[in-house]
């Protein structure tokens, strides 16, 4: 019974699915590859479960196909239109591309029919591999017994093939009648269950059930760790061991063809693991391995220490080592792997005993060489698709890294930290172009180490070279040169200028994969990037630090410079004014006075730029005050300070006020020529208002400029913190500058 599972297993793969569609397994009657699905097909079952069970199958799979189309074709058959329909089925059969038929006899009700077929596929076939097998045509036998017993509604009515071009007759007869008339003829028969047995089929007996079974069980186990795993190397290896239970063997090997050689993936035998895939067959160096990938068929050596061209061919490949690592092998077999159409490389196997492979062990071998061929596609396919992720992740990574900081120093040891981390690279560089000196200078290594002056400087000049030819080199591991690592070393560009090159190497005996080149060119193109932002950055942080400080250097020279300088010529002349006219000296004093604590008051201004946190952590009155008293120090104008229910404001609001208020009193001590000012702030339920007015000259805003006396300046201020800004003033009147800020709850 096991047998017969196996068999309805494959049966079920050939059995209609569709109702009105001639089928055979999968594909449409009509576009059979019959050379390389049919006859394919058939090798693989004959070498699975023999030739008469094959024939059963095929048979059975013909009539349930046949079967399945009469009754979609004539659902509503009746007695008088049987015939007619019968012979439509048949036509279409034919015109399904399956050979030539004609319908000689049609003795009605059933007594007997005889088709005649010309070039039928199957005997076609048979042909066309010089193969002689009486009654061939199992499947179309099948086909016609699931016409008629559909058209007929019976199920006794069966077929013999009375001859067949396959045996050399001009043409293929095929005779249905009534099993009750067979004699006990060998029949092709009709049963609507698609079990593979019946009793008007007759089916010589099978000797020997349990090989067939045995090697069915394991082909099956195979195919399913195949579609269950996707890492190639244990799979593999899996397999090979589950095939050895089909094909006896001491050795067997998975070999990939790589350009012009072979080379080991997975090996299962009496020689090291280790050792054996270290092994490269060259083709030109081994004729058997030669003869699998260029004939694209199976090689089988009865006896690789025998007097013929391929023993001959095995033995010079194995020179030395014919008596040593080879020394137990006696025969051996290849089997192409082929996929896509394509041989990608061949299964290698090898047994102690001469004559131990026949044709039926190539058979079986190329059925699973197939799989493996698909297994090898799959997981490179995966491997792919992996390695892509990878890459892609690798990519992100470097690249958040990179924009992680624009500290030129910072980045570049975050990256190249990343960067040795997620590529295993036994070390990582950076060399910068200094634009200054013309030269190419290290920047950074990692993992830190200690050069020597003169490997630098080797290493350097080496350098210099991508850099001049403005290309990528790549180095790969060559002992007799020295190299024990992969190297690649690639440019830093970014539009048409060098900035520098990054140098990658990898661990000792490994090689770069076209991949990974791929994916360091686009680190240093990101790199290359993250670089000149990093020195845009430095350069505009330089830029701002200049810019501060000549802005320091105007306001010391304007404001407290000025104002020291006056008090220093007031201390001058204080002395003899004093002695002069008591009045005026104390008057003078007074003013001296006045000047100090302004220009006090003007260089708290200053630190207060010098460090802007304090505009938040002090309190806004606190701030409005010393502004006030540097003003007015300065200006020698008299200030007036309002504050109505202080309470304390959001940082971004109190910063904003502080600098209206600043720009406002310096437009007034510059422009407005007042002999008074006066500043209210005041805490209302919700809101907060300040105002700023003077009793200057005035002015006409409708004709002022939108960005003079900074009045723009102060209008993007308020609108940031969604405050309203009003300026009231006419000429000869002052000024009135009011800010209104709504505040949610009283506080924001």
């Amino acid at each position: 019974m096991g047998l017969l599972k196996g068999i309805m297993f494959l049966h079920n793969l050939l059995a209609e699915e569709q109702s009105g569609i001639l089928r055979f397994g999968g594909a449409r009657m009509a576009l059979l590859d019959i050379e390389a699905g049919f006859w394919g097909l058939r090798q693989q079952l004959e070498a699975l479960v023999g030739h008469q069970l094959t024939d059963s199958a095929l048979q059975q799979a013909g009539a349930n196909g046949g079967a399945a189309f009469a009754r979609a074709f004539a659902p509503d058959v009746t007695a008088d239109t049987a015939v007619s329909i019968f012979r439509d089925c048949v036509a279409a059969y034919q015109a399904a591309g399956f050979g030539q038929f004609t319908v000689e006899i049609m003795e009605w009700p059933i007594g007997r029919v005889i088709v005649h077929g010309h070039n039928t596929f199957e005997a076609w076939m048979m042909q066309q591999h010089k193969q002689a097998e009486a009654s061939a045509c199992v499947y179309t036998a099948g086909v016609l017994v699931g016409f008629i017993n559909v058209l007929t509604n019976r199920r006794d009515i069966v077929c013999i093939q009375n001859s067949c071009q396959a045996e050399g007759a001009d043409e293929c007869t095929f005779e249905l009648i009534p099993a009750t008339e067979t004699n006990q003829t060998a029949v092709v028969a009709f049963d609507p269950n698609p079990g593979l047995a019946t009793e008007t089929a007759v089916t010589p007996p099978i000797e020997d059930e349990k090989e067939p079974t045995a090697e069915l069980s394991a082909l099956l186990a195979i195919t399913q760790n195949i579609a269950s795993a996707l890492e190639l190397e244990p799979m593999l290896h899996l397999i090979l061991e589950q095939f050895k239970a089909v094909v006896a063997y001491d050795g067997a090997a998975v070999l990939e063809l790589d350009g012009d050689a072979l080379n080991i993936l997975a090996y299962r035998g009496p020689i090291p693991q280790k050792d054996a895939l270290r092994l490269r067959f060259p083709l030109t160096d081994s004729k058997a391995n030669q003869a699998v990938i260029e004939s694209r068929e199976p090689v089988i050596i009865s006896d690789v220490r025998g007097d013929t061209p391929l023993a001959h061919g095995f033995q010079a490949a194995a020179g030395t080592e014919l008596e040593t690592t080879f020394g137990y092998v006696r025969s051996w077999m290849g089997i192409p792997l082929i996929s896509r159409d394509q041989v990608i490389g061949m299964l290698s196997l090898d047994h102690h005993q001469p004559n131990s492979y026949t044709g039926r062990h190539s058979l079986l071998a190329l059925t699973f060489a197939s799989k493996v061929a698909v297994a090898i596609e799959n997981s490179r396919l995966y491997q792919e698709e992996q390695n892509r992720r990878r890459e892609l992740q690798t990519l992100l990574d470097v690249a958040a890294a990179a924009n992680s900081s624009l500290d030129l120093d910072e980045m570049l040891s975050t990256t190249m930290d990343r960067l040795v981390d997620l590529v295993h690279a036994s070390r990582a560089g950076v060399l910068l172009w200094n634009e200054e000196t013309g030269k190419l200078e290290p920047r950074l290594i990692r993992p830190e180490r200690a050069i020597m002056a003169e490997d630098m400087a080797e290493m350097v000049q080496a350098c210099q070279s991508v850099i001049d030819n403005g290309k990528a080199l790549y180095i790969a591991p060559d002992v007799s040169k020295g190299f024990l690592e992969p190297g690649a070393f690639l440019p830093l560009r970014i539009r048409d200028r060098t900035l520098g090159l990054i140098g990658i190497i990898g661990a000792e005996a490994e090689q770069f994969s076209q991949g990974q080149l791929n994916l360091f060119q686009s680190i240093a193109d990101q790199l290359a990037v993250a670089v000149e932002n990093a020195r845009l950055y430095e350069q505009a942080e330089q830029a701002a630090v200049a810019a501060e400080r000549n802005r320091l250097a105007r306001d010391l020279h304007d404001a407290v410079t000025q104002t020291l300088f006056s008090a220093s010529l007031i201390a001058d002349v204080l002395p003899r004014i004093w002695e002069r006219d008591l009045d005026q000296g104390r008057a003078r004093l007074e003013e001296l006075r006045e000047l100090t604590r302004g220009a006090l008051a003007e260089m708290r201004t200053l630190l207060l730029e010098l460090r802007p946190a304090t505009l938040t952590e002090t309190s806004l009155a606190e701030l409005l005050r010393q502004l006030i008293q540097a003003v007015g120090g300065r200006s020698r104008l008299p200030i007036e300070l309002i504050i109505e229910g202080e309470r304390p404001l959001p940082p971004e609001i109190q910063v904003t006020l502080y600098r209206i208020t600043q720009e406002a009193l310096n437009n007034i001590a510059k422009h407005a020529g007042a002999s008074q000012a006066t500043l209210k702030l005041l805490f209302l339920p919700q809101a907060v208002s300040l105002s700023i007015q003077d009793n200057g000259r005035g002015f006409d805003p409708s004709n002022a400029p939108q960005h003079s006396l900074g009045l723009g300046i102060m209008r993007e201020r308020a609108e940031k913190i969604g405050a309203q800004l009003t300026i009231n003033s006419q000429i000869g009147e002052g000024t009135v500058v009011t800010v209104h800020i709504p505040l949610a709850n009283g506080t924001e």
